[in-house]
């Protein structure tokens, strides 16, 4: 094998120094032994193009090669430019498979190779959220693994706790993934959960609680999507739900409840445009993400509504890459009449209470500025300092509060290189009327 010196050879993400052909033997073996890995030449200019004949991947002794290739927005025997390499390469780095991606262009029996070298990450770990406020406790425990026996696909088991003063619910989730379904642009993601929750009603002007109800749910959903060049990703989304109102809890509150049960199919759309990238153990770019719902139910005295989301999202790495500033928007709509079909829990304001909305509209805005002092290949260090702002209806705890409602405070992230998605996330802060609450959880907020 002999190193194609008319295009650029890479390591680490890093261009090689430039150096003319060589037309003997013995000067390529003196400049192997100073340039690692083999000797660069004319760089790979950002218009030219090139052959792949055949791509050659090493190091992944547990990722399989067709799920490595999926990947790759190119076949054998395709003319790509630069930046079609590095925007393939770039996605093994964002599917988080890897530890390090590197690679390189050599010509071998007069054919031209691209060679991806990997580390394999280790990929399966368990997950664990921890949330507390005056009036309940919630605790999530679970496994994930974002490559499951090296095929590519995702698997998230997890069971969820929520203790009131006076009952506990038990929640259960399975959600599986499988992108680039066959090779191809299409993807599939199908989610199971049995869900339970507690939850008071108040008059909006006395602020005093009326009725209370319990929300059992038993779900399943599919969402297939396929992925358009530059990122743009459109989905169809289809679910069943068997909704039930179960009075007992509310009953031995004292409350008269709600009393139904109700099966509620529901199909919708999805578009998203995530140009976010993996850099180091951080996230550089944005993402802008719509989704709608039409949820109908079937029999009863249940309407027909409709439920959306908008969020985008903004991530930068400065300061010679010591500072990373994140970002989000976000705003939630349901034009269900019933409360219990407006509830967004957790979503716009981390740790503690005031997490339970019953308005039409709901928006929010949190944003996190962080520090690395520890950048190292077995530890990543971040600590930053973070607030939550939420606009939308009421928030039911110990006070009964009125939007908007706040979260600020110091936090720290930790995470730890060869492990992929091995994240830990620390939050403490305080609400608009100096209530502390903290967070744990082993899941990024956004």
């Amino acid at each position: 094998m002999t190193v194609f010196t008319q295009r650029t050879i890479r390591w680490s993400g890093a261009e090689a120094a430039q150096q003319e052909k060589a037309g003997v033997a013995s000067v390529l073996m003196w400049a192997l032994m100073f340039v690692p890995f083999g000797l660069s030449a004319q760089t790979l200019e950002p218009r030219e193009t090139v052959r792949i004949d055949r791509v050659a991947f090493t190091g992944n002794w547990k990722t399989k090669v067709f799920a490595v290739r999926s990947e790759l927005l190119f076949e054998d025997g395709d003319e790509v430019n630069l930046a079609i390499i590095e925007e393939s390469i770039q996605r093994l780095r964002n599917r988080g498979y890897f530890y390090e991606v590197d690679w390189e262009l050599v010509e071998e029996a007069g054919q031209t190779v691209l060679n991806i070298s990997v580390r394999e990450r280790w990929t399966t770990f368990p997950v664990v959220y921890f949330d507390t406020s005056d009036l309940y406790t919630t605790v999530m425990l679970g496994g994930y693994d974002q490559n499951l026996a090296g095929l590519g696909f995702e698997l998230l088991l997890t069971y969820t706790g929520l203790y009131y003063r006076n009952t506990n619910l038990h929640n259960f989730s399975l959600r599986y993934g499988h992108p680039r379904l066959g090779g191809t642009r299409f993807s599939l993601e199908v989610v199971c959960a049995a869900d339970s929750l507690f939850s008071y009603l108040a008059d909006p002007a006395s602020k005093k609680r009326f009725d209370a109800y319990l929300h059992r749910t038993r779900h399943v959903e599919l969402v297939g999507a396929y992925e358009w060049p530059g990122r743009l990703e459109t989905a169809l989304i289809l679910g069943f739900a068997h909704d039930i109102h179960d009075p007992s809890l509310p009953a031995d509150e004292g409350y008269t409840g709600f009393d139904s049960v109700e099966e509620i199919p529901a199909v919708g759309l999805r578009v998203a445009w995530d140009r976010i990238d993996l850099v180091d153990q951080r996230r550089s770019g944005f993402l802008i993400h719509g989704e709608g719902r039409v949820r109908v139910p079937v029999g009863g005295t249940g309407e027909t509504f409709f439920v959306g989301k908008l969020e985008g999202q903004y991530h930068h790495i400065f300061a010679r890459e010591w500072l990373n500033l994140s970002t989000r928007l976000r705003l939630d709509y349901s034009s269900a009449s019933i409360a219990p079909y407006r509830m967004h829990r957790g979503e716009f304001l981390r740790g503690g209470d005031g997490m339970e909305y019953h308005s039409r509209w709901v928006a929010g805005v949190s944003g996190e500025l962080g520090v690395a002092p520890i950048r190292r290949n077995w530890l990543f260090l971040e600590l930053t300092g973070f607030i939550d702002l939420a606009w939308g209806g009421n928030a039911f705890a110990a006070a009964l509060k009125a939007s908007p409602m706040l979260r600020v405070g110091p936090g720290a992230r930790a995470s730890w290189p060869p492990i992929a998605g091995l994240y830990l996330s620390f939050d403490y802060g305080w609400s608009e009327t100096g209530d502390p609450s903290f967070r744990l959880s082993m899941v990024r907020f956004f």
